[in-house]
């Protein structure tokens, strides 16, 4: 049997993946007119209720088309690398702070579950780079999960 080349096949399908709303904009704008989802990572803004409820509603507003919130809780971890020896872990990036560790730690495995559903069938994804743009340990946190 051989395969013949149609061409009319459409494109592969892409998907940009953020840890943040507004990080589409910011970092992968040059992306988004080919993409065809947008996988935003994080919800809540970690004990920033009144500012978690204006993300919610301001992402509801999102005009771009197949948006996807995983809906993960952000883990406070931000503040907390040591970029004076930053140490790539599994999970990202090493975080110093036991209790923001745990939960960065904790995130990890909930993006990986959630991208496996959102990215089934998409042949290319863009996302955050190694070091997060500017060091931002979420960022960092989904670039490993995407990878």
């Amino acid at each position: 049997m051989t395969a013949s080349c149609d061409s009319t096949q459409r494109e592969p399908a892409s998907v940009v993946v953020v840890a943040h709303p507004d990080d589409e904009a910011l970092w992968l704008s040059s992306a988004l007119a080919a993409a065809t989802r947008i996988v935003y990572c994080f919800g809540d803004l970690f004990e920033r209720p009144r500012d978690s409820q204006a993300r919610r509603a301001a992402l509801a507003a999102v005009p771009l088309p197949g948006t996807v919130e995983l809906a993960v809780p952000e883990s406070g971890a931000g503040v907390y690398a040591d970029w004076t020896r930053p140490q790539p872990t599994a999970f990202g990036i090493h975080i110093t702070e036991p209790d923001a560790r745990k939960r960065y730690e904790a995130n990890y495995p909930r993006i990986v579950a959630g991208l496996r559903e959102a990215l089934a069938g998409f042949h290319d994804v863009y996302t955050h780079n190694p070091w997060g743009e500017y060091g931002h340990t979420e960022h960092i946190q989904v670039h490993r999960a995407v990878t």
